[in-house]
This record gives structure tokens, C-alpha cells and sequence, in this order.
């Protein structure tokens, strides 16, 4: 009985070691993350690139293709900057002027941009 109770409590021993050996790793520190953000800090040109962009409007007079093309691009620097209502009404916008130049890869981004935007319904359309 005894040879028995020393068995059990060995297999349990190393099965707890298993276990620990087997844990995640401890996190990351808060010096260790701010170390790695100072790294992929924003380009400060693109940043304004991509305000100018955003901010700008229509050209006068555009329509057709090239309304289309506007607007796909405003989408495509909305969607990197996060901004996924704005990414939508550009998209639907795009779709309602024919689809810019390659239309089932604006009816994709399109369907991406309502998913991530919570309407699933929509992306699924």
C-alpha cells in the first residue's frame, strides 16, 4: 500500500512539473513595451499625406471614373487610418459610380469594410 502512495504522489509530482514547465511565459514589462513602440513610431509624412487626403473634396467638375477613383483612394487611406464609416460611404459611393476601375475588387473591400464595421448583413449583400 505504501509502494503505492509513493507512486501516486510521484506521478503527480511530475505531472505538476509538466505543468509548470508548460505555463506561458511571464508578460512582456511596461519598459519592454514602450521600448518596442518607440520603434514603429508614425511616419510624420505619410501622417500628413494621408490628413490631406481625408480632408480633401471632390475636384470640381470630376465625374465618372474619375469621381470613382477619388473616392476609392479617400476609402483605401480611410481604411489605414481607421476610419471605417468614412471607409464605407466612400466605398458605397464608389459602387454607386459603377465600381472604379476593377469593380469586384471595390465590391471586396466594400464587404470587408461592413464587416468590420459590425454590419454583417451588409457584407454579406
Amino acid at each position: 500500500m505504501t509502494k503505492l502512495l509513493i507512486g501516486i504522489v510521484l506521478t503527480c509530482l511530475v505531472l505538476l512539473a509538466g505543468l509548470v514547465a508548460a505555463a506561458p511565459p511571464v508578460g512582456k514589462s511596461i519598459q519592454d513595451v514602450l521600448q518596442l513602440l518607440e520603434q514603429y513610431r508614425p511616419d510624420p509624412a505619410r501622417s500628413a499625406e494621408m490628413a490631406r487626403t481625408l480632408a480633401a473634396e471632390p475636384p470640381a467638375g470630376s465625374e465618372g471614373a474619375a469621381l470613382a477613383r477619388f473616392y476609392l483612394e479617400r476609402g483605401r487611406v480611410a481604411a489605414e487610418a481607421g476610419m471605417i464609416a468614412r471607409q464605407i460611404a466612400d466605398f458605397r459611393r464608389v459602387v454607386e459610380l459603377g465600381g472604379g476601375p476593377t469593380p469586384a475588387r471595390t465590391y471586396k473591400e466594400l464587404a470587408l469594410a461592413e464587416f468590420q464595421g459590425g454590419d454583417f448583413a451588409a457584407a454579406l449583400a
